[in-house]
């Protein structure tokens, strides 16, 4: 088989499954947030003309930053800058979990124009990348770029996010890994992701498998026996010499969250403006809007903000946490003396308003109960977070006394898409998804036909020739999954 096109009733692209290696693609897209009055989570970048540079700055004969460029026909540059500074790392296939979108010495860098961030650049947002494939000639004065191809994610903390991103220059068609299950009684563990079937060797720390292929195009390694804990699992194919990016597989008893749903539950005392007339709330029909910072600039999370929506859009309740003091990140403990925001330095910060009810001079404390993360697409993202809360207006109000729990929705993982040409149906198959999510395919949104966990449908579409981004997400997009590039 040397073309999708030799297919007559079924075409499947299954992220490139089942495609033998084709002419490179130089194309970007994006997904996830959409800040107000910017399109930048519905991005796809495939035609005009594309430039890619690579830097050697510190002088080791190595790579440190890569510039690909889109320049469209029309409007401006699009430009999408990864940088290392870690000590000793230059670009090469690998994941880059700390990254900043300005230069700052031991830091990674990434930066992209389609969207700036509108967060304080010099501590709250959260962003990392993986690089796929890196491939550059040094034999000259400047080192080139041959092929090059990565994902990324962004977020800062006080906005709806993350963006997450998928940049490729003159790269083929890669295996990746988007999730893993491993069945200790048969010892044999199971990958899927994009383009995953195209991997005929499975890496489980360091020790090759033969990867048996199944229709449903996911791969398998069998007689892996694996102790409990975190296992390093990769992806190779043995023509190109190509080895993925590290995943990393928990074998185990599986940690449970402590709660089923997000609620939020207050109780001020009269007297307490923010507060109001109702006094006593326990909201839990609506949306828990979660994004995290990283003020002290570690990579790990030290900021929370927590926005409520209610299901009537009647209701809003915001909740800023900041644990930070001179090096505190989140953690389950007491965390006293707060104050509103801006925080006076020295202390945590705790921040509520409801239902457009603010005051000035807040001060209280809260407890962090719960809390989980996990690092997903290069960055670490909340799994749960318990807090109880105390704040009082002005020094001397009455009290209003709360407690938060909050469960993340999982984000929706696409394994792979089949395209089905005689019924003009695509099929987009993976985990968590439902019929609340629509489907987004060259920045155009579409509602699925039916829904599942495991499957979403879109009947009575035409898959035209050529190259497309494919995610799905909220409509909103408060919850996305990566982009994926398929061709028609």
């Amino acid at each position: 088989m040397t073309s999708i096109r030799r297919i007559a009733a079924m075409v499947l692209i299954a992220l490139w499954a089942f495609v033998p290696a084709r002419a490179a693609d130089t194309v970007a897209a994006t997904s996830g947030n959409v800040f107000i009055g910017s399109p930048d989570g519905r991005s796809f970048f495939h035609d005009g003309t594309w430039s890619a540079v690579a830097f050697d700055r510190d002088g080791d004969g190595g790579v440190d930053r890569v510039e690909i460029t889109n320049t469209p026909s029309a409007g401006f540059p699009k430009p999408f800058v990864f940088q290392t500074d870690e000590p000793g790392r230059n670009i090469t296939v690998g994941t880059y979990n700390v990254a900043r979108p300005y230069e700052r010495p031991g830091k990674n860098l990434l930066a992209f124009s389609l969207s700036s961030l509108p967060c304080n650049p010099y501590g709250d947002i959260m962003s990392g990348f993986t690089i796929l494939a890196a491939d550059f000639d040094l034999s000259g004065t400047m080192p080139v770029v041959r092929s090059f191809a990565a994902r990324f994610a962004a977020a800062c903390a006080g906005y709806e996010g993350p963006i997450y991103g998928y940049v490729a220059f003159n790269s083929d068609v890669l295996p990746e890994i988007a999730t893993a299950d491993y069945a200790s009684s048969r010892r044999t563990l199971t990958l899927r992701g994009p383009n995953i079937a195209l991997a005929d060797t499975i890496l489980i720390d360091d020790r090759p498998f033969a990867a048996r292929h199944a229709s449903d195009g996911s791969i398998t390694a069998r007689k892996a026996k694996l102790a409990d804990g975190a296992h390093a699992v990769k992806v190779a194919v043995n023509a190109s010499g190509y080895a993925s990016p590290e995943f990393t597989l928990r074998t185990g008893p599986v940690e449970t969250a402590p709660f089923a749903r997000s609620r939020l539950k207050i109780n001020a005392e009269p007297g307490n403006f923010v507060g109001g007339p109702g006094g006593v709330y326990r909201l839990v029909k609506g949306r828990f809007i979660m994004t995290v910072g990283d003020f002290l600039d570690d990579g790990q999370i030290d900021g929370a903000d927590l926005s409520f929506i209610s299901a009537d859009g009647a209701s809003r309740w915001y909740l800023a946490l900041l644990p930070v003091t001179a090096t505190r990140n989140f953690e389950i403990g007491f965390y006293p003396d707060a104050t509103g925001m801006p925080v006076v330095e020295g202390h945590p910060g705790l921040t509520i308003s409801g239902e457009s009810r603010t005051c000035q001079d807040q001060i209280g404390f809260f407890t962090v109960t719960e809390y989980a993360v996990e690092t997903t697409n290069a960055i670490d993202q909340l799994r749960w977070l318990g807090v109880r809360f105390d704040m009082r207006c002005n020094f001397n109000s009455p009290p209003l006394h709360g407690t938060l729990e909050y469960l993340a929705a999982p984000l929706p993982v696409i394994d792979r898409i089949v395209f089905q040409s005689a019924t003009r149906q695509l099929r987009i198959e993976g985990r968590n998804m439902s019929s609340v999510l629509k489907i987004y395919i060259d920045e155009q949104v579409f509602d699925p036909t039916s829904a599942s966990p495991d499957v979403l449908v879109l009947d009575r579409f035409d898959l035209l020739p050529g190259v497309h981004s494919i995610y799905v997400g909220t409509g909103d997009t408060f919850v996305s999954s990566r982009p994926i590039i398929v061709r028609g």
